[in-house]
């Protein structure tokens, strides 16, 4: 066992078994003990003798097992993102113990209603609970208050995706189970300033394209960039998974 003394904020001491604690870890652990915090000259003891290790991926999993409704959502989008970071840089840790099994248990923050920056339960990613995961700040906008979302922000998704295609959550993204389509309004007319402002870039897309388009096609470039501008576009996105199977919005 293990003494932990009590925090500045008042709260009583604690004793916990070697395997609650680790010596250092990583600042998205907010519920595994890290010794080195409180007893920073004896690494050698925790270490040497009582073989306590550094936090990795294992911790974090048990820590995600852990997630309560209480959880701040910016604690809870920096573990996911530290456990997809983990996944990424070491491929070998997607044999961790337990980090499938994160898709039975209801740690995943969702909103329907609520504010963003909120969440209003927690579920799991199971065949049978519905959710999606707006990867798309328009995606975003056009089903909220529709249907049930992770409720995170589209930059927070973007840093988790490994973790996301690990438990093979790539179905659920509105990039993917969403169709969209546009409608223009109005008389459409040429836009002389963006399409000048593209015609003089054409030879910087035409190197990045070159492995795509033969030489001719690339000699054309200089004069097919014409922009049109018109009254209104309209975005359209429909998914059929949803109740309400077609949603539209202005831009």
């Amino acid at each position: 066992m293990i003494y932990i003394p009590p925090a500045s904020g008042g709260r009583q001491g604690a004793w916990l078994v070697s395997k609650e604690c680790v010596w250092e870890g990583h600042s998205a652990l907010q519920k595994t003990t890290c010794l080195a915090s409180h007893y920073p000259d004896l690494g050698s003891f925790f270490r040497g003798l009582l073989h306590i290790k550094n936090a990795d991926i294992d911790s974090m999993v048990l820590e995600a097992a852990k997630i309560s409704l209480n959880d701040d959502l910016g604690y809870i989008a920096l573990l996911f993102g530290t456990i997809s970071t983990s996944l990424r840089d070491d491929p070998i840790s997607q044999g961790t113990s337990g980090l499938s099994e994160l898709a039975s248990k209801k740690i995943f923050p969702v909103k329907y209603k609520c504010p963003w920056g909120r969440f209003d339960e927690l579920r799991s990613c199971s065949q049978g609970d519905v959710w999606f995961i707006a990867d798309r700040p328009h995606l975003r906008q056009s089903f909220q208050g529709l249907t049930h979302l992770l409720a995170f922000s589209s930059q927070q998704i973007h840093g988790m995706f490994d973790l996301l295609n690990f438990l093979r959550l790539g179905e659920r993204l509105l990039s993917v189970a969403a169709a969209g389509s546009v409608d223009v309004s109005g008389a459409t007319r040429k836009h002389r300033g963006y399409s000048h402002s593209l015609r003089s870039k054409a030879h910087v897309i035409a190197r990045w394209a070159s492995t795509l388009l033969n030489p001719a096609s690339r000699a054309t470039l200089t004069v097919v960039f014409d922009v049109q501008s018109c009254n209104r576009i309209g975005a359209r996105h429909s998914s059929q998974s949803l109740p309400h199977d077609q949603v539209s919005r202005r831009v």
